[in-house]
């Protein structure tokens, strides 16, 4: 019994050093892979799945959701909501950016100006 065993390892191994010799790759091992990868990664993404994609917590991205910065979910259910994440993706890549580098934001510039006994604020 550990004679076969000894063999057909034994076999198995040759033939994966043929095939490596030739300059082949293991097409099966390459498709379950690239397989296993796409099923890794969810087309529908839940709240926290989502929240993590963007790099904040559930309750920011709530906010964010609440800005209209994020798209509407999709409804499975009474209390199963999606994203699609495409859609996330693209919302990602839509969203507003920082004009300057140095901009100050607007809630420090508020407080800035009104320690100051100011009632304008400059940028």
């Amino acid at each position: 019994m550990v004679h076969q065993a000894n063999q057909s390892a034994a076999i198995r191994a040759a033939d994966g050093d043929a095939g490596n010799q030739a300059g082949s790759v293991d097409a099966p091992r390459a498709k379950a892979r690239h397989q296993s990868a796409a099923l890794s990664a969810p087309l529908l993404l839940s709240e926290k799945q989502a929240a993590a994609l963007y790099g904040v917590s559930v309750r920011k991205f709530f906010e964010l959701r609440v800005a209209g910065l994020v798209s509407e979910p999709i409804v499975l259910g009474p209390r199963l909501l999606r994203w699609p994440r495409a859609e996330i993706e693209a919302a990602i890549a839509g969203m507003p950016r920082q004009r300057l580098a140095g901009a100050e934001p607007l809630h420090l510039a508020k407080g800035r100006a009104a320690s100051r006994g100011r009632t304008e604020i400059r940028l």
